[in-house]
């Protein structure tokens, strides 16, 4: 959080929230004046319950199409998912390809975009995505600054050295485990 730059009273997106482990963290720390959206093509049953105890989380289904949220947002956030994005398609384009022109249009200039995820090695193909559930950090990088965003920073917090890159993220030995990376990315200000 203190990474991503979480305040209370910010806007933030959470796109594909999962379970809702990180949907709870960030909705506590955004606060009563700060607005969750967690978006998805499904929202789980967790993730409904929470926010009916929290008026701050306003989760819905998001199509491929949008993020469909009212207002400009400050940050969005998506946890071990953007390897999944880029297995999805939408005409020509990758889901990945979309959800980045999104958020992109979703934040408010100046705004960040956080992206952690299960690393593969360096210069993985890009059929790791689904064969093992990892992306190259290298390959994500290249793909949100494709679409405007700077790179701001990364952290080594999620870092897992033990982790050798070719087990699946789901074997016992690795599961929980796994080797990952953070980045922040800036929408730069004065675009809109």
């Amino acid at each position: 959080l203190a990474f991503a730059g979480i305040k209370p009273g910010m806007k933030v997106i959470e796109l594909a929230p999962g379970g809702g482990y990180y949907t709870r963290v960030l909705s506590l720390a955004l606060g009563q004046n700060g607005t969750l959206y967690p978006r998805g093509s499904r929202i789980s049953p967790a993730v409904e319950e929470w926010a009916k105890g929290h008026a701050n989380t306003r989760p819905a289904v998001s199509s491929a199409d949008g993020l469909a949220v009212p207002e400009a947002v400050d940050v969005v956030w998506t946890t071990l998912n953007y390897h999944d994005f880029k297995n999805a398609r939408v005409g020509e384009r990758t889901l990945a390809e979309i959800t980045n022109a999104q958020a992109f249009a979703a934040l408010k200039p100046g705004g960040v975009y956080v992206v952690n995820d299960h690393a593969a090695a360096v210069g993985a193909p890009a059929d790791v995505t689904t064969t093992l559930h990892r992306i190259d950090e290298a390959s994500v990088i290249r793909e949100v600054e494709a679409a405007g965003f700077k790179l701001e920073a990364k952290s080594a917090l999620l870092s897992h050295p033990a982790d050798d890159h070719t087990q699946k993220v789901f074997e016992g030995a690795v599961r929980g485990k796994t080797d990952q990376f953070l980045l922040k990315f800036r929408k730069p200000r004065g675009k809109s």
